[in-house]
């Protein structure tokens, strides 16, 4: 199995503390750019998902069947995003995953991290109005209708870096033709178990191996 795993901000991974806390990209960087859905911080952070789909699929070890994403938090949100963009993922699990419902304001609700606009509908104004435009392009609830395989998701019942509401959006907006599950904690926040996700990947990578040494 090729496992890789990539550095959202694009830096050099194994610098010393110093280097990451004087690294002014890393400074507020969910807001960053945000005046622009060309500029904002997260288009190069999917980017960076999508060249290391391209460059996994480039290896000669990979049997170009299976390709599967996972992550949690921000690390799942990018991964809701590999499975959105690219038909060849065959299996996402996005563990309590960020970057959804950014216009959750509208609706009376709380957005998931990092909460750019979180002012009720009646307290918005026109720069706070810009923005929420802005983040509607990457809105990971929208990102999950995109999405054409076998998909795991969890929520933590008292999450409020990435409220239950939040996640359920982009749940509810996953196709009704694929396989869906969603683990809910009653009990737990933010770093909750997520155990039946990891029996399901399990599952899913063991299926894998079989059908690899049947196939060989």
């Amino acid at each position: 199995m090729i496992a890789f795993n990539i550095n959202a901000h694009g830096i050099e991974n194994g610098k010393p503390r110093e280097f990451y806390r004087d690294y002014k990209s890393l400074h507020s960087y969910p807001g960053q750019g945000v005046w622009s859905k060309d500029s904002y911080y997260f288009k190069g952070v999917f980017l960076r998902v999508m060249r290391a789909l391209d460059y996994v699929k480039s290896l000669p070890e990979w049997d170009g069947r299976n390709l599967f994403v996972r992550g949690a938090s921000q690390g799942g949100a990018q991964s809701i995003v590999a499975a959105a963009m690219d038909r060849q993922v065959t299996f996402c699990f996005a563990a309590v995953p960020a970057l959804c419902d950014h216009n959750a304001c509208l609706a009376g609700r709380k957005p998931g991290w990092p909460a750019l606009v979180n002012v009720p509908a009646e307290k918005l104004n026109s720069e706070k109005k810009f923005i929420l435009g802005v983040l509607r392009y990457y809105d990971i609830a929208y990102f999950a209708k995109r999405i054409g395989c076998e998909s795991c998701l969890s929520v933590g019942l008292l999450d409020f870096t990435c409220p239950p509401t939040s996640v359920f959006a982009a749940y509810n907006n996953l196709p009704g033709s694929i396989v869906k599950s969603l683990q809910i904690n009653p009990a737990e926040g933010h770093g909750g178990s997520q155990d039946k996700l990891e029996i399901r990947f399990r599952e899913i990578v063991e299926r894998c191996c079989k059908n690899a040494a049947t196939f060989q």
